[in-house]
């Protein structure tokens, strides 16, 4: 069985062509072979009036030949009707059997029975009925709007409400009039019986069809009831001992056949139904049929589709009352608690839709890791609180990003991520009031609604919810500490609707995590920033994409030759309308943006080609990239940087990979596989930032190095700090013992590299040299080392590095 489309059901809405039941167009014959067989039709009927007869008379050519011929034919134009209709020819062809059953019980009846009330022709007449039922059945279900049982259920209660109410007015004068043995009656209630059970499938039928069937079964309920009204008729004229040849009943029988024979052939399209119209997408869960998801009611349209099976209902549950008081057929009753029984089954099952529906609610607006409200909740409740500002009441947003999660997820795993997230909304729900409400947007982000706060309640409420994630929390066996950036946007100051106030907070996010200050309150002044961070962060993935990232290298600097002996690599975006930018820039919006990865190997990609470059012209530098925690713990790093390598023909000694302690201690073992393998494939391995953790022995001790390079933080000052000096002596001792070079960097003044070589440091890498340059500046400042004076950092370049080794630091490359 095919299903018409829902939206073909509705009014205004084209129906989908190839859902509903399909018909061609009728050929010429076959337009004919109608329009003869309707013109035989009116012959007939006007021969039954105008043909004289003796009152009771029989004509045997035209009430018995001609009659039941005309009933042969239209069986048979039924059945060939049928052919032309692919989606439902079954439904049809039941239709055409029912025809010709009752034909061939008429021939039958009157040729070997004489017209007997009782006889074995009435198995054929009744077998008519099953054969038509089949055919509702099947014609309905091919045109059904939906699969749902709560439509049968609906046009089931109308039914036999209808049913019902139809037999307690024609069942009294069929039963008084009723003679003959038990089985004559029998026999003659079942036709009226039959009748009814008739028009509650037709009911039934039309329910699924959205009440409102094509032309074709338009045509057939219509057959069917003037059938239907044709035996009602008999019944009472035989019961009133008035029915002849010439009664209405016998015209209603003939009518009621040759409209039969000409539904199938007509085309299946709707009056109701526009001949154009677009399907309207589905707005909120709610399809263009005015259903919600699962299938309920929720538009006025389709709750007036109630009104026949709910009246019919309340009519049958008057009827049961009635006969508790007066009499009233037991037919009747019965099909009246029948419909009860419906009744009673549809509103069990729209009870379970509604619960249905309102757990897909909750569903729909609660976040399924944390239990707490999703986005589209939070944004529902903060119009809501909104609505309440014209009151005086204010409202504060706090948006919250987790600092570094990602980190954790990579290195402890995603479900030990979920693990901290859920705790972290547990924590952040301890701390909130009742009348506040916190959600999960997404990822690790998380916003709270801060009902009748202003600013100061809002930063109130901020280093509340930091101090109380101060405390280390536990997942995965380890005890992490979380760290969150909050922004905040308060109505009606910065706005008074929901997105701007959540954009706002976002933006204020965004700030206080690259300030690394903790909480940002949305500033509105600063408008031009926003816009082009907003600009930027659009603009960053097309740029690793397209090639924009370019390196700049700063030398390491032998100090008693003034020779250049190795470069490290520093990533620059050149944007095409920006110019230059430097990492403080775009270092925050890789890391906002989860784009770490992509700049590492965009890094190594162009470190790598650069190095081809020198190689070919004998420049025997290494190049120092930075690798950051995450990319560690990425096992096919040491395949993608072989392959690069080996595509450009590079010597794998050439490259030297730098790596902070943060990444060892996250995964040792995941991180120790990784660094293994990369020192096996030729590449040197750089310990970074030396001195400032506090397992850096533990790592020398079980890993294998090239080099150490001694943090900046141990050479600020260390003219007058005898302990730095001590320590600077240390390292360079222990360098030398583990056959490793040292490299100190952040060397700044030449006060500072005059004391660092004499404490034992044969490589310094700072401003003092030179600060970091393109590939050709670097050449031509290698050419004549021993001419290069010492250069202080200044303008906007000396600033800008700092910040790039601090983000470095928090595992960005």
């Amino acid at each position: 069985m095919t299903a018409a489309a829902p939206a073909a059901r509705e009014p205004g809405i084209a129906p989908d062509a190839a859902a509903l039941p399909t018909h061609a167009r009728p050929s010429r014959a076959g337009r004919l072979l109608r329009i003869a067989l309707t013109c035989v039709a009116v012959a007939y009927l006007v021969c039954m009036k105008v043909v004289p007869r003796a009152d009771g008379a029989e004509l045997a050519w035209l009430d018995v030949w001609f009659h039941n011929l005309l009933l042969v034919a239209c069986g048979i134009v039924t059945w060939l009707g049928s052919r032309g209709r692919r989606a439902d020819r079954a439904g049809w062809r039941f239709a055409s059997a029912a025809v010709l059953l009752n034909a061939t019980a008429n021939f039958t009846w009157v040729l070997l029975f004489d017209s007997a009330s009782l006889s074995p022709s009435d198995a054929l007449f009744l077998a008519f009925y099953p054969a038509m039922y089949v055919s509702v059945v099947l014609l309905a279900r091919s045109r059904a709007s939906t699969r749902g049982l709560g439509q049968w259920l609906d046009g089931g209660i109308a039914g036999f409400g209808v049913a019902a109410l139809v037999a307690a007015f024609l069942f009294p004068p069929l039963l008084e009039g009723a003679g003959g043995g038990a089985l004559a009656v029998a026999v003659n209630l079942s036709y009226p019986m039959a009748d009814l059970l008739l028009i509650a499938m037709l009911l039934a039928g039309l329910a699924p069809a959205g009440w409102r069937p094509d032309r074709p079964l338009a045509l057939l309920i219509v057959g069917l009831l003037v059938n239907t009204a044709a035996d009602a008729s008999y019944l009472l004229q035989s019961a009133a001992d008035t029915y002849q040849q010439t009664s209405a009943a016998n015209l209603l029988w003939i009518v009621a056949v040759v409209i039969i024979a000409n539904a199938p052939w007509v085309a299946a399209r709707r009056a109701a139904v526009a001949a154009t119209g677009a399907v309207s997408a589905p707005h909120d869960g709610v399809a263009p049929d005015g259903r919600d998801e699962i299938g309920v009611v929720v538009d006025g349209a389709n709750t007036g589709k109630l009104l026949l099976p709910a009246g019919a209902a309340i009519a049958a549950f008057v009827l049961v009352l009635v006969s508790s008081e007066r009499a009233v057929q037991r037919v009747a009753v019965v099909l009246a608690a029948t419909t009860l029984v419906l009744a009673g089954a549809r509103v069990t099952m729209a009870y379970r839709e509604l619960r249905s529906l309102a757990n897909s609610r909750r569903e729909a607006r609660t976040d399924e890791l944390t239990g707490l409200p999703n986005r589209r909740a939070f944004l529902e409740q903060l119009d809501l609180e909104l609505s309440g500002l014209a009151a005086g009441r204010p409202v504060s947003v706090l948006l919250m990003d987790l600092d570094g999660f990602k980190e954790i997820n990579d290195t402890l795993g995603h479900h030990s991520g979920d693990q901290l997230l859920v705790e972290v909304g547990r924590i952040l729900r301890g701390e909130l009031r009742t009348s506040d409400v916190v959600a999960r947007l997404g990822g690790d982000e998380f916003a709270v609604l801060l009902d009748d706060a202003d600013l100061d309640g809002a930063l109130t409420a901020a280093g509340t919810l930091r101090a109380a994630l101060e405390a280390p929390i536990t997942v995965g066996g380890l005890a992490v500490a979380v760290h969150i950036s909050i922004g905040i946007a308060s109505a009606p100051t910065h706005g008074s609707d929901a997105v701007s106030l959540l954009r706002f907070a976002d933006i204020a996010m965004y700030e206080a995590k690259h300030a690394r200050s903790g909480v940002k309150v949305y500033d509105t002044l600063p408008a031009d920033r926003q816009r082009d961070r907003l600009e930027l962060a659009h603009d960053i993935r097309r740029a690793l994409s397209d090639g924009e990232f370019i390196l700049h290298y700063q030398p390491k600097v032998e100090v008693a030759t003034g020779a250049v002996r190795s470069t490290e690599a520093l990533a620059r975006w050149q944007h095409p309308t920006r110019g230059l930018l430097f990492p403080d820039t775009f270092l925050p919006l890789v890391e906002h943006g989860n784009l770490g990865s992509q700049l590492t190997r965009c890094v190594l990609d162009c470190a790598i080609r650069q190095l081809a470059d020198w190689q070919r012209q004998g420049r025997p530098w290494t190049v120092a990239v930075n690798i950051a925690p995450p990319d560690l713990l990425d096992e096919s790093l040491p395949d993608y940087v072989g392959h690069q390598l080996r595509r450009r023909g590079v010597d794998p000694g050439r490259l030297v990979l730098e790596i902070t302690e943060g990444a060892l201690v996250a995964d040792p073992e995941r991180a120790a596989r990784t660094v293994r393998r990369l020192r096996d494939a030729g590449s040197l391995i750089s310990l970074d930032d030396f001195g400032v953790g506090f397992s850096s022995l533990v790592h020398l001790r079980t890993m294998d190095f090239d080099e150490l390079k001694l943090d900046r933080t141990l050479a600020i000052g260390l003219e007058a700090d005898p302990k730095g000096q001590a320590i600077v002596h240390a390292a360079v001792g222990l360098a030398d013992a583990l056959g490793l070079r040292l490299v100190v960097e952040g060397v700044e003044t030449t006060a500072e590299r005059d004391l660092i070589a004499s404490l034992g440091a044969r490589y310094v890498q700072g401003y003092v040299y030179s600060r970091p340059l393109p590939p050709e500046q670097l050449e031509t400042f290698s050419a004549e080392p021993a001419a290069q004076a010492p250069s202080a950092p200044g303008g906007s370049v000396g600033q800008a590095e700092p910040a790039t080794r601090v983000a470095l630091q928090h595992g960005l490359p």
